[in-house]
């Protein structure tokens, strides 16, 4: 005859798992993934298996909400990037300014910054940026383009302070060690192979890793940026043209309100000298 008393003890211990279980689940439910169950704590009970597999889903289910809070957070900032880039500025340096102050914070960088190309000096100009309240402006910071001379003709490239295999000059390394920059992502704004400048974004961290997400929204921004700033020069060259037409319609009208008083004057002179010959 079975020992009552055990099997009362092994059906409370049951219901007690079964209540544990059911708790797990309705905390899974709501997304709190707070309580858990250890499983090491009952790994000689006949339920150790359900236990690990409901840690192994939470595990899984806290990677997936990881993914989904950083694609969400993406789409913000894409939206806040689209946003502001449709408003108008004066100056391709107003917009690139806004757009940097956006993602600059972010995506946690130290640093985010504009070099301009003075192809003619064959120097590359920091012009704009937006940094860490911390850290030391580098705005006005001229640099030989041969320092990123083997970036020229690609869309982006990753060099780090602590690896000559990055494709980082010397003359970079030197310049990313002088600011504290351990890592960086280069991106070529235009054309690849003769661009306007180049977007640098720097972090202080050498495991700094760039991901798929960041190199996205970063280059969807400077095409963005490439395309304003093509638009805004466009702008540009038809406000000059606008202006140097006025400029000739106004010497032109000048010229005939000239030419015609001097007629008037001509045809004045011709009526006084009939006048005067025939009397």
């Amino acid at each position: 005859m079975p020992d009552e008393s055990a099997l009362n003890r092994y059906k409370k211990k049951v219901l007690e798992r079964i209540e544990e279980i059911t708790k797990a689940l309705a905390y899974i439910a709501f997304g709190d993934y707070s309580h858990r169950t250890d499983p090491q704590t009952i790994q000689d009970d006949e339920f150790a298996e359900i236990f690990c597999g409901l840690d192994l889903l939470v595990d899984e289910l806290i990677e997936a909400r990881k993914l989904v809070d950083e694609q969400k957070r993406f789409i913000l900032l894409r939206a806040d990037i689209w946003k502001s880039a449709t408003a108008g500025y004066d100056s391709e340096n107003d917009l690139i300014q806004k757009l940097l102050d956006i993602v600059g914070p972010a995506l946690a960088v130290a640093r985010a910054s504009y070099f301009r190309i003075h192809w003619t000096r064959n120097m590359a100009s920091l012009d704009v940026q937006w940094r860490r309240e911390a850290l030391e402006k580098t705005v006005g910071l001229e640099l030989p383009l041969a320092i990123f001379g083997s970036y020229i003709g690609k869309r982006l490239a990753k060099p780090r302070i602590d690896s000559g295999e990055s494709g980082a000059s010397a003359e970079l390394r030197n310049v990313m060690a002088r600011f504290g920059s351990a890592s960086m992502l280069v991106m070529v704004n235009g054309p690849t192979e003769k661009p306007f400048g180049f977007f640098t974004f720097s972090d202080a961290d050498p495991g700094r890793a760039w991901n798929e997400n960041e190199e996205t929204i970063l280059s969807e921004m400077v095409n963005i940026v490439s395309t304003k700033i093509a638009q805004i020069k466009a702008e540009e060259v038809l406000r000059l043209a606008n202006l140097r037409l006025e400029d000739d319609v106004h010497a032109r009208t000048a010229e005939l309100d000239a030419m015609n008083k001097e007629l008037q004057k001509d045809i004045a002179r011709r009526k006084k000298t009939e006048k005067d010959l025939r009397e």
